[in-house]
Formats: structure tokens, sequence, C-alpha cells
């Protein structure tokens, strides 16, 4: 009799222990059913489960891949926006610097070269996202200063720096002396070339506050990184701006007429060099823009790819599903009947 008891005893801990399994693996079953996706997967998997690891690494670096082409092609977009307004406003400050040759057109010549520096500048502060996109890798700061701001680090604003070499090397009484002034030993091109013997008289100085050195670069897939920078020192910008200050700096009426159109021929070169150097510029910004643009779309059908795979090692068949928790159903319902019963075994039904 205590043999049987113990044996009785021993088989309703053995059913509680196989329902509670049978809960597991219906939860589990539920589980799969509800979001599609294998509940033990490892297990599930079995040789198969080093794939999945391998293919959830994949997409996940292709995706971090994916965000680094879609933030660097937007600013590259936000970047090619402020190119071609630079460019539209140096081509209209030179094409009104070759018509203006009287009096009042070259009074409004210096008066738009005002308004077009400012415009440049603005264009060349441009942030995105809270980080300067024309002052290299310092991106915390603003690339270009105001033309009548007074820079801290050499006590001078721009205008006030093309003032003082012109005041140093003047007066200009000719064409040639104008010429000497604007292209001379420590004249005008020193300023923007940064030759200039006072190195407060230097663009990087006053004019220019990001980084001198290296440019914004991003690896956009495995083995492929893109230097997509452009800096506000360039030279192109660089010459641009110094045929602006040029015709700013100087009123015609404050030199006789041969001395100014010297003076306005000069600051045309370099508006026309410049112009050309900004429209390559664009050039290869579109390039680059191409190439993040090719990559982002690399990226979108690859991670199409992975998530297909993925998908087809992860997912649960819902009818498999469906079948095996009507199957775990019915056997917990058979095993609550017999526990039931074991539960209500007592010694005097085991002897009637």
């Amino acid at each position: 009799m205590t043999n049987m008891n113990i044996s009785s005893l021993a088989s309703f801990l053995q059913l509680n222990g196989s329902i509670r399994s049978l809960q597991q693996a219906l939860l589990d079953g539920q589980k799969e059913l509800s979001t599609g996706r294998k509940a033990d997967l490892m297990a599930d998997l079995g040789n198969q489960a080093t794939a999945d690891v391998d293919l959830r690494n994949a997409y996940t670096e292709t995706t971090e891949y994916k965000s680094t082409t879609d933030l660097v092609g937007t600013r590259l977009d936000v970047m090619q926006t402020a190119i071609s307004n630079i460019k539209d406003a140096i081509d209209k400050a030179r094409t009104q610097a070759l018509t203006a040759n009287s009096p009042v057109t070259r009074q409004q010549l210096q008066s738009m070269a005002k308004t077009a520096i400012d415009q440049i500048n603005s264009l060349l502060n441009t942030q995105f996202g809270g980080r300067a996109l024309f002052a290299g890798v310092q991106t915390d700061t603003q690339a270009m200063q105001g033309q009548n701001t007074v820079n801290p680090a050499t006590s001078l604003s721009p205008t006030q720096a093309v003032a003082q070499i012109i005041a140093n090397l003047g007066p200009m009484t000719d064409a040639a002396s104008a010429v000497a002034v604007a292209n001379g030993p420590d004249g005008i091109s020193s300023l923007f070339d940064n030759t200039n013997s006072n190195p407060n008289l230097q663009y990087s100085s006053t004019f220019y506050n990001g980084a001198t050195t290296g440019t914004l670069t991003a690896r956009i897939d495995r083995g492929q990184e893109i230097d997509y920078g452009v800096r506000a020192d360039d030279p192109a910008l660089r010459e641009s701006l110094q045929g602006l200050y040029m015709l700013a700096a100087m009123p015609s009426s404050s030199v006789s007429d041969d001395t100014y159109t010297a003076w306005q021929n000069e600051a045309l070169t370099h508006l026309n060099n410049g112009f050309q150097g900004v429209v390559n510029m664009a050039g290869d910004l579109g390039f680059k823009q191409s190439a993040v643009a090719d990559a982002a779309t690399r990226h979108t059908s690859t991670l199409t790819q992975l998530n297909t795979q993925i998908a087809n090692l992860e997912q649960a068949d819902p009818y498999e599903t469906a079948a095996k928790l009507n199957q775990l159903q019915t056997q917990l319902e058979a095993t609550f009947q017999v526990t039931a019963r074991m539960s209500q075994l007592t010694l005097t039904k085991f002897l009637t």
C-alpha cells in the first residue's frame, strides 16, 4: 500500500510537471502566432543559427551605412544649393562689372559688391543640424567673418584689412599703380592668398574662421570613403571674394577714370577666375551626390534582400503553429483531466 501511495504521488508530480511544460509550450505557440517569429529562435534554427547571426550583423552594418548615406546626401544637397546661389551671385557681379562704365553704374557696382559679399558670407556660414558646412572639420565654428565685423583675433574687420592695404600702398594715381596695389608685393592678392608679410592682413586670419586643413569625410560603404567637404577658404571662393572686396573698397570718384578702369578690370579678372572655379566646385559636388545616392540605393536593395533572408529563417509558419496549438491544447486538457482524477483518489476509494 505504501509503495502504491508513493507511486501515485510520483505520477501526480510528473503530471504537474507535464502541465507546466505544456503551458509554456502553449504560451510559446501563442507568441509565435502573434509575432510571426519563432519563440525559441536559436533552438529552432539549429545548425542555421550561425547563418542567422551573420545575416543580422550584415543587416545592422548596412543599416548604419544607409543612415550615413542619407545624412551625407542631405548635407551635400544643402551645400550644392549654397554653392549654386554663390555661383549666381558671382555671375551677376561679373556681368555688372563688365558693363559698368559710367559714374552712376560704377557707384551701383560698389553697392552691389557689398551686397554680394554679405550674401556669399551668409551662404558660406550655412549650418545643417547645428554643424557648419563650410568650415572644414571645425564644424562648431562660423566659417566667415562679416565684412564690417571686427575679428577678435586680429582686431580688424575684413573691410578694414582691405582698406589698410590700399592705404599702405597708395595713392593710386594711374593704371600701373592700381595694378601694383591689386597684385603687387603685399597687395590685395597677398591678403587673399595668405602671403602678406603682416599675418593680420591674411584671409585665414581676418576673413575665414574655420579649419585650414582637413575636410569632412564619411564611410558610405565597406571600403568606400568619400571626402565631401568644401571649405570657405577654397581658392575659387577667395578669388571671387577678392574681386568683390576690390569693387566694394574703391569708389570710382576717388581716382581718375583710367586708374579705376584698371582696378575694375583686375577685379573682373578675379571674379571670372573665381566663377569658373565655383562652377567646377559645383560639378565636383554633383559627382559626390551621385556616388552617395548610388550607395544609398545599393544599401536599400541589400536591406530588402537581407530582410527576406532573415524572415525566411526566423518566421514561424502560422498554419504549423496553429496546428501545434490545437494539439497542445488537447494534450493539456487531457492532462488536466487525469490530474483531477488522481487528486480525488483516497485510500478508501482505492480499497473499494
